[in-house]
């Protein structure tokens, strides 16, 4: 059951089962016969630990290692049942996923291994090593991913070491790495809980360690790389010999209603829109009827000026998603970029990225992507001082929102959320197909209302706020908007100045709601700036979309699954373009391809005059230190 093209593949339950005889098999007597092991340095193991690992008996039993740790007991506790557990599911999760590398470089086509040339032997025997590479690689990352990191009980595992490494094949591989697994646990020290858990995890780390420092000796990975691997009923997944889980289970969020926020109305409407368009996935078809109808942005961006509501948007979305897929029952995953993306080390920042790019190929659930501070990772990357690691995760980021790898299903959703939108790299401006404004409250009524957020809660304690209430209606300016046409930044003439003269200057000669108009206002406007692209144009089209499709969608739909969710996509089509040309009524086409293109237009301007005055400001700055500077200078002359 292979896959392609980056998608997820599931290593399935019947999978696993079929390998538990070998896994039980291990389990009980690893079989193995440590090979000539290189002599410690002197010094670096105590005689106990040198015992441990070479005077084992001769069968070497993982459950009857657990068992002779509490001399008290001949039962497993919890713990111990754990940790046998955990190690059987992995290893028939690794001996699954063996064999479908086997399928992805043609292992199973091999006929008789004495009949082959010398040159596909040796291949042979390079795929076999690989495969025993990712075999160990699964196991230990499974493991860990069971039980967790060693953490604080790190302690406890000081004498833990891994003295012989097998890579012959996947089988031999298992049964060593289970000989030094029960060899580590025999040691004097490990006596309780912690000592076990710390020690298998920190062996596990040392497996790792290992496959990754010799994983430029490993061919034929290329096939098994390009897919993802999850695991029926589990959040484990496999990307490769990539240790990072990224986002693998969702990421806690603090609720917030979208009733909490101040100002905003535009951006909140986009946020209500998107959220209410992504529940419309379809999971049988793994399609979303408005990525076939137009109206689902997979990347946007909300930008404005600081402690203006982002990161409160950021969770109010998420707060949406989670409320509503649980009504739904399915899976909802919020996965927002980790602080920790961009590694000092080489090439990780791209092996980070990719794992967290992942999220938009996962078709089993709903998936909400954010990046707050974009312009920490994003950065423009002709910026001075921009480190190789944010250049790399541009990259991957670049080609997972547009080309090969950028599958688009309309259950994934990138939000880019910045302070400084200038500062976003121009290349990933350009694959942002929806822009909103987030500036806070900027009205008087929306400051009465934040204040009233504030001092609502002294409302049960008579008398203690004294100041005079006004006549206005709390709350009555947050309501939300019905449709972008009500938003603040819907017009028919640009604010912007520069976009005002050109938009004038094209008037002059052409109709306005023409379709010669729109060409040369395009043409005109990259005249003004250079960077706009044929790209933005079909952001701008993206967005007239989002405009045609820009409705209510029934409550009901989403209260009650086999209402909507859970008919056939050719149903869900057409109820949507019912919803659609009931609400065109009243509504030119020109008409909203103009407000949109002056939308996009105006955002454009305004994000390349803040860089502009940001370059400014700073070279005023420097010139007037060095004024200050001579000032001073002549003062003490």
């Amino acid at each position: 059951m292979s896959g392609t093209g980056g998608s997820l593949t599931m290593i399935s339950t019947a999978q696993q089962k079929a390998q538990r005889r070998i896994a039980d098999s291990f389990i009980d007597d690893a079989g193995w016969k440590p090979r000539a092991v290189e002599r410690p340095k002197p010094g670096t193991l105590n005689r106990s630990r040198r015992t441990a690992l070479t005077q084992a008996p001769p069968k070497v039993s993982l459950k009857e290692t657990l068992v002779a740790i509490r001399d008290d007991d001949s039962l497993l506790n919890d713990v111990e049942y754990r940790v046998l557990y955990a190690m059987r599911t992995g290893i028939e999760i690794a001996l699954a996923l063996a064999e479908e590398y086997k399928i992805i470089v043609g292992i199973d086509r091999i006929g008789d291994i004495l009949r082959l040339s010398n040159e596909k032997q040796t291949e042979l025997q390079e795929k076999s090593r690989t495969a025993a590479a990712i075999v160990l690689f699964t196991l230990a990352r499974y493991v860990q991913h069971t039980l967790g990191a060693a953490g604080d009980g790190r302690g406890y595992a000081e004498h833990v070491t891994l003295p012989e490494f097998v890579l012959d094949e996947p089988h031999a591989a298992l049964r060593a790495l289970l000989y030094y697994v029960s060899a580590n646990l025999r040691h004097p020290t490990v006596k309780n809980d912690t000592a076990i858990i710390s020690t298998v995890s920190v062996l596990c780390e040392k497996v790792m360690d290992e496959v990754e420092s010799r994983r430029e000796t490993f061919t034929h990975l290329s096939g098994f790389e390009a897919i993802t691997f999850g695991v029926e009923s589990t959040d484990f997944t496999i990307d490769g010999l990539n240790r990072h889980e990224l986002g693998v289970t969702s990421v806690e969020f603090n609720r917030v209603e979208m009733s909490d926020i101040v100002g905003n109305a535009d951006a909140k409407h986009f946020a209500r829109r998107q959220v209410m368009r992504m529940l419309c996935y379809n999971f049988k078809a793994e399609q979303n009827v408005f990525t076939k109808l137009g109206g689902l942005a997979p990347v946007w961006m909300g930008y404005g000026k600081p402690g203006t509501g982002k990161s409160m948007l950021i969770a109010a979305m998420a707060t949406m998603f989670k409320d509503y897929c649980d009504v739904l029952g399915i899976p909802f995953h919020f996965h927002p970029l980790p602080d920790n993306i961009i590694d000092s080390y080489q090439g990780n920042s791209a092996k980070n990225m990719v794992a967290w790019m992942k999220g938009l190929q996962d078709p089993t659930r709903i998936t909400f992507m954010p990046v707050d501070d974009a312009e920490n990772i994003l950065e423009e990357r002709t910026r001075q001082g921009v480190s190789e690691g944010v250049r790399a995760a541009i990259g991957v980021f670049l080609r997972y929102t547009e080309g090969a790898y950028a599958i688009n299903r309309g259950n994934a959703t990138i939000g880019v959320f910045t302070n400084l939108a200038e500062q976003i790299d121009a290349a990933v401006r350009s694959r942002i197909q929806g822009r909103m404004l987030i500036d806070g409250a900027d009205t008087p009524e929306d400051f009465l209302d934040q204040d009233y957020l504030w001092f609502r809660k002294f409302a049960n304690q008579k008398g203690f706020n004294n100041l005079f209430l006004p006549t206005y209606e709390y709350m009555s300016a947050q309501r939300l908007l019905r449709s972008m046409g009500e938003a603040e930044e819907t017009r028919d003439e640009p604010a912007h100045a520069t976009v005002l003269d050109i938009f004038k200057g094209v008037e002059g000669g052409h109709d306005p709601l023409s379709h010669d108009f729109f060409a040369q206002l395009y043409m005109m406007f990259m005249e003004r700036f250079s960077a706009f692209s044929s790209r933005d144009v079909r952001n701008i089209q993206s967005a007239v979309n989002q405009r045609i499709m820009d409705f209510d969608l029934p409550e009901t739909w989403f209260e009650n699954p086999e209402t909507f969710c859970q008919l056939e996509l050719e149903r869900q089509e057409g109820m949507i373009l019912e919803l659609r040309n009931a609400n065109m009524r009243g509504l030119s086409f020109a008409e909203i391809y103009r407000q949109e293109a002056v939308r996009y237009l105006d955002n454009y301007a305004r994000i390349a005059d803040a860089e502009f005055d940001r370059e400014v400001e700073a070279r005023i700055k420097q010139v007037r230190i060095v004024n200050e500077v001579e000032r001073r200078m002549k003062k003490k002359v």
